[in-house]
């Protein structure tokens, strides 16, 4: 049985091509009480999102001919991390999941999809990007606020991750001075994938490293131990 939390009003934009699968996704995010707009191009979609009105996207994979992922990179590039981000993919794999996340997605769902976990990831993704938008203390060091999936820095600067992002930091914080597996980081960001497949792992980290030092001027140290795996210094995580 869904739940339903009348009290709250996620605003859900739903872009898919034409006559495609999800038609009926708009109707369903509007009949369990959300306002929801489907579009069918980008061009559309990135002028409704010049609003800031959606706290979610659903984007089908195959949106536009395929090009989903350059979509997903494309409104994290000009609008950041005012919205959450599903990807709906034939291929609900962990290869798929990986792909998306690294792109920028907060998660990647398999088509068909289970709509009762539709609701419930569009709920997370919410209530993440409204702790997100809550005050962030200076703690005088790096901090990591799981609930929310926001990285500070020692003079609080706000850093918002993905949520592949939130889990490998997640990891390396809770381990601080550490040095965690890199075979361990992969199942952590896909559970059953191919743990000698490290090319992610490492693109996932270089893109991370860059994205702090860009967002919040600093540069948090993240260490690599080659062939062990990588390890973080000076951070706490705030329950």
């Amino acid at each position: 049985r869904l739940m339903f939390k009348p009290q709250q009003i996620l605003r859900v934009l739903v872009a898919e091509a034409p006559g495609g699968e999800m038609t009926n996704l708009a109707d369903f995010f509007r009949f369990r009480g959300f306002q929801s707009t489907t579009v069918t191009t980008s061009d559309v979609m990135m002028q409704e999102l010049k609003a800031p009105a959606y706290h979610v996207v659903v984007l089908d994979s195959e949106y536009l001919g395929g090009s989903g992922e350059g979509i997903v990179t494309q409104v994290r590039q000009i609008y950041g991390y005012q919205a959450g981000i599903i990807v709906l993919s034939r291929d609900g794999g962990p290869k798929s999941r990986i792909r998306a996340m690294n792109v920028g997605a907060d998660a990647c769902l398999e088509r068909p999809v289970n709509l009762e976990e539709l609701e419930a990831v569009a709920w997370q993704i919410y209530q993440r990007l409204r702790l997100s938008n809550s005050v962030i203390e200076d703690t005088g060091t790096w901090a990591f606020y799981p609930g929310s999936g926001v990285l500070a820095s020692a003079n609080g600067q706000r850093i918002n991750l993905t949520g592949s992002e939130s889990l490998v930091i997640s990891e390396l914080a809770q381990n601080c001075g550490e040095v965690v597996d890199r075979h361990k980081l992969i199942e952590i960001m896909a559970p059953g994938g191919a743990s000698e497949d490290t090319r992610r792992l490492d693109v996932l980290i270089s893109r991370l490293r860059a994205k702090i030092k860009l967002q919040s001027g600093a540069e948090l140290s993240i260490k690599t131990f080659r062939n062990m795996g990588y390890a973080v210094s000076d951070i706490h995580v705030i329950a």
